[in-house]
C-alpha cells in the first residue's frame, strides 16, 4: 500500500493532472519524489487508470483512505511481478518513466562475466587488469565468475602482504584453466574489481602444486613513477627477490607448496599473455 508523507506533499494544480500520461506520471513522481521507485510507479500506475476528476481526488486526499488505490493495487502488484512484461506496460504508458530495476537473473538483463571482457585494443603491450588484491592487503579476495561479485576468499595465514595489486587479465586463459595471473606495481592501493591499464614486463615463472601458475609483472601505465621501468632488469633487484620469497612462502601454512624458478623478461611475458587470449578465443 502507498503512504503519504509531509515532506513530499506538493500543490498541483488540476488543469496540470488532467492531460496526457507524461503529466500524470509527474504529478505523482512530484507528490511521491521522497518515497521509494516502487511508490512511485505504483502512484503512475494508478493515475493512468484514473480520468481528470479522479486523479484530482486522488491526490487531494493523500491517499489518506487506502480505499482510494484499492481497485488497482493487485493489478499493480502482479505487473510489477512480470518482471519485462511490466516494463513493456511502462514503456507504453509513460514513455517518460523509467522502469523497475529488472533482475539480473534473467538471461536478457545479464551483465557479462568481467572474465569475458576483451583484454584490451593494445595487447599485449598494454592489457586490462581487474584487481582483485590491493597492494599491502591480507587478505584473499576473489572474483565469482557464476555471481558475478568479488568475495572474501579467505585471510593469508602468514603475516604477508601483498606487494602489488594483483588480479587477472580478461579475455585470457592459463594452462590451469583460469584467467592469466597479474601483478601491478603500483604506488598506492587500489580496491578489488577496479579495472587498471597495465604495462606488462616480465612474468615470474611458478609450479604450484604440480601445475603452471605464471603471474605477468606489469607496471602502471600512464603513471610517470614507472614511465623508466620497461623490463625486470629495470625493477630494484631487492623488490623483485621479495616478490619472489613472497609467492614463494604465502601458502605454506595452508600445506600448499610453491616452487618458483624464477623471471623471465618482457617479450615473454608478452607471449605468453598472447598464447593465453588464442586459448581462449578457441574456447570461445
Amino acid at each position: 500500500m502507498w503512504h503519504s508523507t509531509a515532506s513530499s506533499v506538493v500543490a498541483i494544480k488540476t488543469s496540470a493532472l488532467a492531460g496526457t500520461g507524461e503529466h500524470q506520471y509527474d504529478a505523482a513522481y512530484q507528490r511521491y519524489g521522497a518515497g521509494n521507485r516502487r511508490q512511485r510507479e505504483g502512484m503512475s500506475f494508478v493515475a493512468s487508470r484514473m480520468n481528470g476528476s479522479d486523479i484530482e481526488h486522488f491526490l487531494a486526499r493523500g491517499v489518506r483512505d487506502a480505499s482510494v488505490c484499492q481497485p488497482h493495487q493487485s493489478e499493480y502488484d502482479q505487473d510489477y511481478s512480470h518482471g519485462s512484461a511490466h516494463t513493456d506496460f511502462f514503456a507504453r504508458q509513460h514513455p517518460y518513466a523509467r522502469p523497475p530495476t529488472p533482475d539480473l537473473g534473467q538471461n536478457e538483463f545479464s551483465m557479462p562475466r568481467l572474465y569475458d571482457i576483451d583484454p584490451g585494443p593494445e595487447c599485449p603491450q598494454v592489457v586490462r587488469m581487474f584487481v582483485e588484491i590491493p597492494k599491502n592487503s591480507s587478505n584473499k579476495y576473489e572474483y565469482d565468475g557464476e555471481l558475478n561479485v568479488f568475495k572474501m576468499d579467505r585471510t593469508l595465514y602468514l603475516p604477508l602482504h601483498y606487494p602489488g595489486d594483483y588480479g587477472f587479465i580478461p579475455g585470457t586463459l592459463s594452462e590451469d584453466g583460469d584467467p592469466l595471473d597479474i601483478l601491478v606495481l603500483v604506488g598506492e592501493p587500489s580496491y578489488p574489481g577496479i579495472m587498471l591499464q597495465a604495462r606488462p614486463i616480465g612474468l615470474l615463472d611458478m609450479v604450484d602444486r604440480d601445475e603452471p601458475d605464471q603471474k605477468i609483472l606489469a607496471v602502471a601505465h600512464r603513471d610517470p613513477r614507472f614511465d623508466q621501468l620497461h623490463s625486470v632488469d629495470h625493477v630494484f633487484a631487492h623488490s623483485l627477490r621479495e616478490i619472489e620469497k613472497f609467492f614463494a612462502i604465502y601458502k605454506e601454512l595452508e600445506n600448499k607448496h610453491v616452487d618458483v624458478r624464477g623471471w623471465e623478461g618482457r617479450e615473454e611475458a608478452q607471449h605468453l599473455i598472447g598464447e593465453c587470449r588464442q586459448r581462449y578465443l578457441k574456447l570461445h
